[in-house]
C-alpha cells in the first residue's frame, strides 16, 4: 500500500511496440542524475551512463528506438558539426567475461547520421576508448577488452536537432584465449573461473568425443594449470548457458600435447587425471557438435588432497563420484577413526558455503566396499572444529543444522592405518524447511514454482498420500487461499528422471488435515494434473508433493491455476474491448483516449501480452474529483500487473503518484490524497513476464475500482470525522455489496465489503471520534 502522493515527473508508464507511449524495451524506472522537466520530454529508461542497460553476451544485438530520448552528454571528439550535447542518446554497458578484443557496430536501420562512444571504468570516471561518427548511419570501433571491467556504449545522432530513430547496436567479442598459445594461466591450486565462448571460434580437435563428424570443438577457449602436487586432478565444466559442453585436458606444450583425456555431455562434464608435482596441464572447452554454439560456462580445477584444496561446492544438491583409492593420507583423522592413526587414509575434502539456514545431509557410499570414515567441520583450514563423525554403518548418513553464511569442510576417506579406498559417490543437500505441512511455503498462483523433492525427507512424520498407500519420497508442502470454488493444480517436468509424482490437496489445519483430492503418475503415463472443486474463497488450503520411489525424488514444477477471479460486482463496468483493439489506450493513440469510471464503482477488463513482440493491451480511466480526497485505487488481476495513478497535465507530460507491479492473483491497494482535478488510472500486463492470451480464460483478467478511502472505522463518507454525514451515507448506499474490494465504498463504514445495519453499528460506535 502506498500512503501518500509519490511524485515522478515526465516518466513513462509503460513502453514498447504497441504500448500506450512507444518509447523504450523496459518499463521506466527514474534513472539516477537525470533532470527531466515537467511537460517536457519523457525520456528512454537508459538516458544516462547510470541507467545504462546491461548487454548480456559478449556477442549480442540491442535494437531500440532513440526518437524519445534526450540529447545528453559530450558529443564526442569525432563529431564534426560543434554540437554541445549528443543528440538523442541511449547508453548501454557489458562486463567482459575474458580478455579479448571487441568490436562494436552501430547501425541506423533508417539511413539517418549516427555517432559512437566507447568508453571504460565506472560512470563517475569514464576513460574514452574511442569515438566514430558516420553520416551514412553505420559507425564502428574496435579495442582491446580485459576481464571483469566493465565497458560502456554510448548511442546516439550527431546533429545539432533532435533526430533519433530506429537503430541496432551489436557487438562481438573474440577472447585471447581462442587457442592453446594464448591460454589464460591459473595461477592458484584451485581454479574456479567463469567465462563466456559463445564468440569464440572453432579450434582443432586432438579426440572425437562428443564432436561427430565436426571438423573442430566448437567455441573452444583454452586454460593452463601446473599441478602444486602429486595426485588426482579433477577438472570440471559447468555450462551455465544451455549448450553441450566439451572438455579435454592435455598435457605436455602446445603443438606436442598428449591428449589425457575427454568428456561431453549435458549441462556438466568433469575429468579425473592423475597429475605430477609440477607437471602443466591445457584444458580445451568448448561445444560438442557440427555447429557453433557456447555461451557462459565455468571450469573448476582441484585436488582434493587437503582442506586447503577442497573441492567448493556451490549449488545444491550436489554430488560426485570419484575415486579415492588414488588420494593420499592427510590429518586430522576424525574422533571415530582408529585413535592410533596420525591421518585419515585416501581422504577426499569438500566445501560448502550455506545460503540459508537448513538441516542438512550428507550421503557417503563406498561402492568397492571398503572401510569408509567421514567428518564434518566447522571453522578455516588449519582451525577446523569437528561437528560430526562419520562411520558405521555404511553407507551412511550425516545430518548438521547449517547456518547462514557459515563455511563447511568435508573429510571423507578410508578408516584406519593403511591405506584403501575405492569408488566413492558423495551426496550433499540442503533439507527445506517446508518438509511438513506446518511450514508450508506460500504457492504463488499462475506461475510454475520449481520444488526439488531431493531437498525433502521421507522420514517427517507425514501421513501416506491418499491416493498412494503408502509413505510418500520426499515430501515437499505448499499452501494458498482460494480466490474462488475450482482450481487446477499441475505438475510438470523440469528435470530428467522417472516420473512418479504424487499430488494431494488438503483442507483444515495442520495436524487435523481432510484429505480432498489426490493424484498420482499412471504407469509410464503423464505427470498429474489435479482438478479441485468446491474451495471457499478467503480460506487455506494445503498441497503435499511427493515421490512414489527414491527414484522420483527430483525437481518438478507446481503450478496454481483458478479457473475465475471472484465475480464481478453487478453494477461492474465491463470493458467489452475485442482483442487487437485500442479503444482506451491512452498516449499510444493518436488522440488520448481513456475509459471514464465513476468514483465507487469497479471495472471488470483484461490485458493481454505477447513477449516476443513487446505488445501489450493497456487500460487507461479516467475519474474527476471536486475537492481534496483521500482515494484508493485497488486492482485485482490473473497476471503480473503493473498499475499506475497519474495526472495527465492535458498532453501526456504526466505526474506520476504511484507506479507499482504485483504478483498474478494478488490484490495491490494505492491510497493517495489528491486535490481537486481529473486523474487517469492505468492497468497493463508487467513487462517481460509469461504470455498472456486475449481468451477469457487464458489468465488475463482484472477487476478494479476507485473507492474512497477509509480513514478509520465509522468514517463511511471518506471525510475523516465520524458524525451525521456518515449516517447519510450508510443510508444514501443502503445494502450497496463492494464485495471484492470490502471496505472502499461510501457508507461501507467497518470494511465488510457490503452496507447494512453492521455500518450503522459501526458508526454509532464510533461517534465523533477524532480520525487520523
Amino acid at each position: 500500500m502506498v500512503l501518500g502522493a509519490v511524485v515522478l515527473v515526465g516518466a513513462a508508464i509503460g513502453s514498447g511496440p504497441g504500448d500506450e507511449i512507444n518509447l523504450s524495451r523496459h518499463p521506466w524506472s527514474a534513472p539516477t542524475g537525470d533532470a527531466i522537466a515537467a511537460g517536457g520530454s519523457i525520456g528512454l529508461i537508459n538516458e544516462n551512463c547510470v541507467a545504462s542497460e546491461i548487454i548480456p553476451s559478449p556477442v549480442a544485438t540491442m535494437q531500440f528506438d532513440s526518437t524519445a530520448a534526450l540529447p545528453g552528454g559530450d558529443p564526442g571528439a569525432c563529431n564534426a558539426v560543434g554540437a554541445q550535447t549528443m543528440q538523442n542518446d541511449v547508453w548501454f554497458e557489458w562486463t567482459a567475461t575474458f580478455s579479448g578484443t571487441l568490436t562494436a557496430n552501430l547501425d541506423s536501420l533508417d539511413g539517418r547520421p549516427v555517432i559512437l562512444q566507447s568508453f571504460r571504468s565506472s560512470c563517475s570516471g569514464l576513460v574514452l576508448l574511442g569515438c566514430a561518427a558516420d553520416g551514412a548511419g553505420s559507425a564502428q570501433e574496435s579495442f582491446p577488452v580485459l576481464f571483469g571491467n566493465t565497458y560502456r556504449f554510448q548511442c546516439g545522432d550527431p546533429g545539432l536537432a533532435p533526430a533519433g530513430g530506429p537503430t541496432c547496436l551489436s557487438i562481438f567479442a573474440v577472447p585471447d584465449n581462442d587457442d592453446c598459445a594464448g591460454a589464460f594461466l591459473f595461477g592458484n591450486p584451485t581454479a574456479d573461473h567463469t567465462f563466456d565462448c559463445s564468440s569464440a571460434t572453432e579450434g582443432l580437435p586432438l579426440s572425437t568425443c562428443g564432436s561427430g563428424s565436426a571438423a573442430g570443438v566448437q567455441n573452444d577457449v583454452w586454460f593452463r594449470w601446473t599441478a602444486p602436487r602429486s595426485g588426482p586432478l579433477l577438472v570440471r565444466l559447468d555450462a551455465i548457458d544451455a549448450f553441450d559442453p566439451l572438455l579435454q585436458v592435455f598435457s605436455g606444450a602446445c603443438g606436442v600435447l598428449v591428449n589425457e583425456g575427454c568428456s561431453s555431455g549435458t549441462g556438466s562434464v568433469e575429468l579425473e587425471v592423475t597429475a605430477q608435482a609440477g607437471q602443466e596441464f591445457f584444458f580445451q572447452c568448448g561445444a560438442a557438435g557440427n555447429t557453433p554454439s557456447g555461451g557462459r560456462a565455468r571450469i573448476r580445477v582441484r585436488q582434493r588432497e587437503d582442506c586447503a584444496s577442497a573441492e567448493f561446492i556451490e549449488t545444491l544438491p550436489f554430488s560426485t563420484t570419484y575415486d579415492s583409492s588414488l588420494l593420499g593420507a592427510d590429518a586430522p583423522p576424525g574422533t571415530c577413526n582408529d585413535p592410533s592413526a596420525p591421518a585419515m587414509q585416501n581422504d577426499a575434502w569438500f566445501a560448502w558455503t550455506a545460503t540459508e539456514d537448513c538441516e542438512a545431509r550428507i550421503t557417503v557410499t563406498d561402492l568397492d566396499d571398503y572401510d569408509l570414515v567421514g567428518a564434518i567441520y566447522a571453522g578455516v583450514c588449519g582451525f577446523l572444529t569437528e561437528l560430526v563423525c562419520l562411520d558405521i554403518t555404511e553407507p551412511f548418513d550425516g545430518f548438521f543444522d547449517a547456518e547462514e553464511n557459515v563455511t563447511y569442510y568435508f573429510q571423507f576417506g578410508s578408516r584406519g592405518l593403511a591405506s584403501g579406498g575405492g569408488l566413492t559417490r558423495f551426496d550433499l543437500s540442503c533439507l527445506a524447511d517446508d518438509q511438513d505441512c506446518a511450514n508450508a511455503g506460500e504457492l504463488e498462483c499462475a506461475v510454475e514454482t520449481p520444488i526439488n523433492l531431493a531437498s525433502g525427507r521421507s522420514d517427517a512424520g507425514d501421513a501416506p498420500i491418499p491416493c498412494a498407500g503408502a509413505a510418500p519420497t520426499g515430501s515437499r508442502w505448499r499452501s494458498f487461499v482460494a480466490l474462488g470454488a475450482d482450481a487446477t493444480l499441475t505438475v510438470s517436468t523440469l528435470e530428467q528422471g522417472a516420473d512418479d509424482a504424487l499430488i494431494a490437496v488438503y483442507s483444515g489445519q495442520c495436524g487435523a488435515l481432510t484429505p480432498l483430492a489426490c493424484a498420482s503418475t499412471p504407469s509410464g503415463g503423464p505427470l498429474p494434473s489435479l482438478q479441485v472443486s468446491g474451495l471457499v474463497a478467503g480460506q487455506t488450503y494445503f498441497v503435499q508433493l511427493a515421490s512414489a520411489t527414491p527414484a522420483g525424488a527430483r525437481t518438478y514444477g507446481l503450478r496454481l491455476d483458478f479457473d475465475a477471479l471472484p465475480s464481478c460486482p453487478p453494477d461492474a463496468l465491463l470493458e467489452n474491448e475485442p482483442c487487437g483493439e485500442a479503444f482506451n489506450d491512452g498516449c499510444n493513440m493518436p488522440v488520448p483516449a481513456t475509459t471514464p469510471l465513476e468514483l465507487g464503482r469497479a471495472v471488470c477488463a483484461h490485458g493481454n501480452f505477447d513477449p516476443d513482440a513487446l505488445v501489450r493491451d493497456t487500460d487507461f480511466f479516467e475519474f474527476t474529483i471536486n475537492a481534496t480526497t483521500r482515494v484508493r485505487w485497488q486492482v485485482f488481476a490473473e497476471f503480473p500487473a503493473q498499475v499506475a495513478v497519474l495526472d495527465p497535465d492535458g498532453a501526456c507530460a504526466a505526474t506520476i503518484y504511484a507506479n507499482l507491479t504485483t504478483p498474478a492473483c494478488q490484490q495491490i491497494e494505492v491510497d493517495l490524497e489528491l486535490p481537486p482535478g481529473t486523474y487517469w488510472t492505468f492497468v497493463g500486463v508487467e513487462f517481460f513476464t509469461r504470455r498472456i492470451e486475449c481468451a477469457e480464460d487464458a489468465g488475463g483478467r482484472y477487476v478494479a475500482s476507485v473507492t474512497l478511502a477509509p480513514t478509520c472505522t465509522g468514517d463511511a463518507d471518506g471525510d475523516a470525522a465520524v458524525d451525521f454525514g456518515d449516517i447519510t451515507a450508510v443510508l444514501a448506499n443502503w445494502l450497496v455489496d463492494y464485495r471484492p474490494f470490502p471496505g472502499t465504498g461510501p457508507g461501507d463504514a467497518n470494511g465488510d465489503g457490503l452496507v447494512d445495519f453492521s455500518d450503522v453499528t459501526a458508526v454509532l460506535a464510533n461517534w465523533l471520534v477524532a480520525c487520523p
